[in-house]
């Protein structure tokens, strides 16, 4: 029988401010993901990545049934590159002067700053809920990581 690890870090925001996001977690030996509630959709659609055996892929997720507890359907999925070596992937990213509201993903420099700001492959999910690559250029996110010891 495998050891699994299930580690959830759930930190809750004002919807007005930022998405409501699960940390990166791991869920087994070999799983890495993230998920967080797209803003603007009344706590209806939902993002997550996730890494499986060096195998990435973003998914986009919409309220099936709000019952207790609530099920969730896949509306759109699309593989993407694992990081390279010093490099990891951000989820509460925004271009230029703009909010992060959780429908902009990025593969990002790691580096030790407030904001990743050099991304080498984004995408976001448009207005008919499908996840599409888009230029990096003017990018930035939080380092989810700033600031703890």
């Amino acid at each position: 029988m495998s050891t699994r690890v299930a580690v959830f870090l759930w930190t809750v925001i004002s919807a007005a401010t930022a998405p409501v996001r699960a940390a990166v977690g791991q869920a087994s030996h070999d799983s890495t993901y993230e998920a967080w509630l797209v803003q603007g959709t009344d706590n209806r659609v939902e993002m997550r990545w996730s890494g499986l055996s060096g195998h990435y892929i973003i998914i986009a997720d919409t309220l099936g049934d709000p019952s207790d507890p609530p099920v969730w359907v896949q509306v759109h999925h699309l593989p993407i590159p694992p990081p390279p070596q010093g490099y990891r992937i951000a989820s509460e990213c925004a271009r230029g002067d703009s909010l992060a509201t959780g429908r902009l993903v990025a593969i990002v420099r790691a580096t030790n700053t407030e904001t990743y700001t050099e991304a080498l492959h984004a995408w976001a999910l448009n207005a008919k809920f499908r996840i599409v690559p888009v230029a990096t250029r003017g990018i930035r996110c939080a380092n989810p990581g700033w600031g703890t010891p």
